[in-house]
C-alpha cells in the first residue's frame, strides 16, 4: 500500500468515525482506483456501503486479491449463503465519487434506539450470586480485551480512552451470595477502556507520540503442550458457554517488550491522538479532567501497563501477554477464547461497534457491555469449573493506580468507567443467564442488542425493551459568535450522568456514592453538546436531560445542583432566567428545570449564556 493509499484510508476512517458514509465513500473509491488491489480498502469499502450489491462485489474483491480473509468470507455468507466468486468490474465505482449526494445535515436530536420486546422466556428462578468479590480480580483480562473485540468508535482505540478499573460502586443490586470463587480475590486490578463522545471530524491533534525505536522480537512458537492446554480451554469454554466451535483461532504468547510497539503500531495514528485530543476537550469541560490533562500518554501508559490479553476479531487471532501458559494466562485465555466463540455465532464485526461505532455513544458502550459481560461471566464459570486449583504468580505488570499516568494522579472519571463494561456487563449477562439461561442472552445478540447504558445497570429495563427518550439540541453557532465550532454532540445516558456527580474533578462537588447512583436513577434520555473557540481555546456546553418521573427530576435536580455548587465553591451569581448560577474557572454555568426536565449550560461570558438560554423557550 503505497502512500497516497494510505492517506486515503485514514482520511475515509476518521469520516466514518463521524457517521459522514458519503465523504468516506468518496475517499474509498478513490483509493482502490488508484490501487486496484488494495485489500483494505476494498475491506474498507464493503463494510461503508449500503447497497447489498455493491457491498457482496466488494467483498467479493477481497476475497479475489486474499482468498484466505476469513473476515470477508463471513460478511459474504452473511449477504448471499455463500462464497461466489468474484464479478466483472462494476460499472458503479467509475462513478461512485460524482453520483454521492451531500449527506443530510445531523438531526439536532441525539437518537436513542428503538427495542422491542423481546418474546416471554420460561426460565428458571434466579440463583442468587455475589459478583463483587468475583469480579474484582476478573478486572484483571481488560486493556485492549474491551478495547478491540468491541471498539467503541473506530478501529481498537480509536475513539476511546484507557482507564483503571479502580474501584466499583457498591451500590449494584447483586443479591446474597451462595459461593464464593475462592483463591481469586488477590490478583492485581488492571485498566480497562471507557468510551469516548462520537467526534466532529476537524479537530486537529496536539499530543502526538513517537514510537520508540526498538526491534520488534519475533512471536513466540506456541510448544505442543501449550498448543494443547489451549486447546483444552476452547472446547471447556464452548461447553460452558454452549456455542459451537465453527473455525480455528490463531493464537500468540506476546512478551512484554514486544507489546508496547504491538499497541503503538495496531491502535495509535493520527487519528487516534485527534480524537483523544477531542475526549480531552469534552472531559475537561464536563469537569471531569483538568486542563491540559495528557491523555494520549495515560492512553499509551494504561494500555500497555494493564493489558492482560486480546482479541483481534480481524485476522481471528488470541493474544495472551507473558512467556509461559499457566494459572493467569490460563484464567485470561479462557475470556479471550470466550469473545472469538461469540464472534463465530453473532460476528462481531456486523453489530455496529467494530470497526466503527455506528450508535450513539451509550449504544456502543451498551453493545460492549454485554460483549465484555458475556465473556467475564464465561470466565467466572470456567474459572469455578476448572480453575479453582490453579496457581496465580504476577510478575509485576501492572503499576499502581496513582501511576496510570506518571507524573499525577488518576482523575476519578477513568478510576470508574470501564466498570460500565466489565462489572455491570457481567451483572447484566448473570441476571439474562438466571432468567432464561444462555438461551436468552443469544436472542439478545440474534434480536435486540442493549441500547443504552440504563439497560445494563437495571436488566429488567432491556426485558421491558425500555429505551431511551430523544431529545432535542439546538445549534449554537450563532448564539456563541465566530469562531466557534461543534466539537461533539450526543448523549451521556444513566452512566456518565452518575458520574458526573461522583466523579469529577473536584472533591468538593463530588457527591456520596450512595446518592450518586439512585440520584441518576430514573433516567429517561439526554443529549450533550460541547463547543469549541479554537482560537482562544474556551468552551461551551449544554446538557439537557428528560427524567421518568417528576420525582426523578426533583432527586437529580438536587443532587447537581449540590455538585456544582460545591465545584464553584457556591460562587452563586445572578443569571438569566429563574435557574441558579456560579461562576468560577472562567466559566459561568447555570441550571434550570421544567416538571421533568433539567438544563445545564455552561459558557465563558454571560452573554453568551443569555443568547444559549433563550433558544431553550420551555426553561424559564
Amino acid at each position: 500500500m503505497d502512500e497516497k493509499t494510505t492517506e486515503l484510508l485514514r482520511r475515509a476512517a476518521r469520516h466514518l468515525r463521524a457517521k459522514e458514509n458519503a465523504q468516506a465513500l468518496a475517499l474509498l473509491a478513490e483509493a482502490v482506483a488508484h490501487e486496484p488491489d488494495c485489500e483494505d480498502a476494498w475491506t474498507m469499502l464493503g463494510f461503508a456501503l449500503d447497497d447489498h450489491e455493491k457491498k457482496v462485489f466488494a467483498f467479493k474483491k477481497v476475497l479475489a486479491i486474499n482468498p484466505a480473509n476469513e473476515r470477508a468470507q463471513r460478511q459474504l455468507e452473511k449477504l448471499t449463503g455463500t462464497t461466489p466468486k468474484p464479478p466483472a468490474a462494476p460499472d458503479w465505482l467509475k462513478t461512485v465519487a460524482e453520483s454521492l449526494e451531500e449527506p443530510p445535515p445531523a438531526a439536532n436530536p441525539v437518537p436513542q434506539p428503538e427495542t422491542e420486546e423481546l418474546p416471554a422466556i420460561q426460565g428458571n428462578e434466579p440463583r442468587p450470586r455475589d459478583l463483587s468479590n468475583m469480579l474484582t480480580p476478573l478486572l484483571i483480562v481488560g486493556g485492549i480485551v474491551g478495547l478491540v473485540v468491541l471498539v467503541v468508535a473506530g478501529i481498537a482505540i480509536y475513539n476511546s480512552s484507557i482507564s483503571p478499573a479502580g474501584q466499583v460502586p457498591t451500590l449494584i443490586p447483586f443479591p446474597t451470595a451462595t459461593r464464593q470463587p475462592g483463591g481469586a480475590a488477590g490478583l492485581p486490578p488492571t485498566w480497562t477502556p471507557t468510551t469516548s463522545p462520537t467526534p466532529a471530524p476537524t479537530l486537529t491533534p496536539t499530543l502526538p507520540i513517537t514510537p520508540t525505536e526498538t526491534a520488534t522480537p519475533a512471536r513466540l512458537p506456541l510448544l505442543p503442550a501449550v498448543q494443547t492446554e489451549m486447546a483444552n480451554i476452547q472446547q471447556q469454554v464452548a461447553d460452558l458457554r454452549g456455542l459451537p466451535i465453527t473455525e480455528g483461532v490463531n493464537n500468540e504468547l506476546m512478551p512484554l517488550l514486544r507489546l508496547r510497539l504491538t499497541v503503538e503500531d495496531l491502535f495509535f495514528d493520527e487519528a487516534m491522538y485527534a480524537d483523544l485530543e477531542r475526549e480531552r476537550i469534552v472531559l475537561t469541560a464536563l469537569g471531569f479532567l483538568p486542563p491540559d490533562y495528557d491523555v494520549t500518554t495515560a492512553a499509551l501508559n494504561g494500555t500497555v501497563d494493564g493489558i492482560g490479553g486480546f482479541y483481534l476479531p480481524d485476522d481471528n487471532r488470541i493474544h495472551v501477554i507473558g512467556t509461559s501458559f499457566q494459572g493467569i494466562e490460563q484464567y485470561i485465555y479462557s475470556h479471550e477464547f470466550a469473545h472469538a466463540l461469540v464472534d463465530m455465532s453473532f460476528d462481531l464485526n456486523s453489530q455496529g461497534v467494530y470497526p466503527h461505532c455506528q450508535h450513539t455513544q451509550q449504544h456502543c458502550l451498551a453493545i460492549r457491555a454485554l460483549a465484555e459481560g458475556d465473556a467475564t461471566w464465561v470466565e467466572i464459570l470456567w474459572y469455578e469449573a476448572y480453575g479453582q486449583n490453579l496457581t496465580f504468580t504476577w510478575a509485576g505488570r501492572h503499576r499502581p493506580t496513582d501511576l496510570f499516568k506518571d507524573d499525577e494522579p488518576v482523575p476519578p472519571y477513568y478510576t470508574i468507567h470501564g466498570a460500565i463494561a466489565y462489572y455491570y456487563g457481567a451483572y447484566f449477562v448473570s441476571t439474562l443467564y438466571d432468567q432464561g439461561g444462555w438461551d436468552l442472552v443469544n436472542r439478545a445478540w440474534r434480536e435486540r442488542l442493549p441500547a443504552t447504558t440504563e439497560q445494563i445497570m437495571h436488566p429488567e429495563k432491556f426485558l421491558e425493551a425500555e429505551g431511551g427518550i430523544g431529545v432535542d439540541a439546538p445549534s449554537f453557532e450563532a448564539a456563541l459568535g465566530e469562531g466557534w465550532a461543534l466539537i461533539d454532540r450526543d448523549s451521556l445516558g444513566e452512566w456518565d450522568t452518575a458520574l458526573l456527580l461522583g466523579y469529577t474533578l473536584e472533591p468538593a462537588g463530588q457527591r456520596g456514592e450512595e446518592e450518586t447512583f439512585r440520584a441518576a436513577a430514573g433516567w429517561g434520555g439526554d443529549t450533550y453538546q460541547v463547543y469549541l473557540n479554537a482560537a482562544t481555546g474556551e468552551t461551551a456546553h449544554s446538557v439537557q436531560w428528560t427524567w421518568d418521573t417528576a420525582a426523578d427530576q426533583d432527586e437529580f435536580w438536587e443532587s447537581l445542583r449540590a455538585s456544582l455548587a460545591g465545584r464553584y465553591a457556591n460562587a452563586a451569581i445572578d443569571g438569566p432566567g429563574n435557574g441558579e448560577c456560579w461562576l468560577g474557572g472562567g466559566q459561568i454555568t447555570c441550571i434550570y428545570q421544567t416538571r421533568t426536565d433539567v438544563l445545564w449550560l455552561s459558557a465563558p461570558a454571560l452573554e453568551q449564556l443569555e443568547a444559549m438560554k433563550a433558544l431553550f423557550p420551555s426553561f424559564q
